[in-house]
């Protein structure tokens, strides 16, 4: 019974490790393309900026 409780607790903290690592990894990639989005939009926006501007 206790070697059955203890397994059943190494399995859920595993399951914890696997996901926490998981959304690390997504959660970076994420940040890296919600950046790399912003600074194109940035630079798209950036002459729009520029030719009303002039008009």
């Amino acid at each position: 019974m206790i070697n059955f409780q203890h397994r059943h607790l190494f399995n859920f903290a595993s399951k914890i490790t696997f996901s926490v690592l998981c959304f690390k990894r997504h959660f970076l990639k994420w940040k890296n393309a919600f950046f790399a989005f912003k600074k194109v939009t940035f630079v798209l926006l950036q002459p729009n900026r520029i030719e009303k501007s002039h008009f």
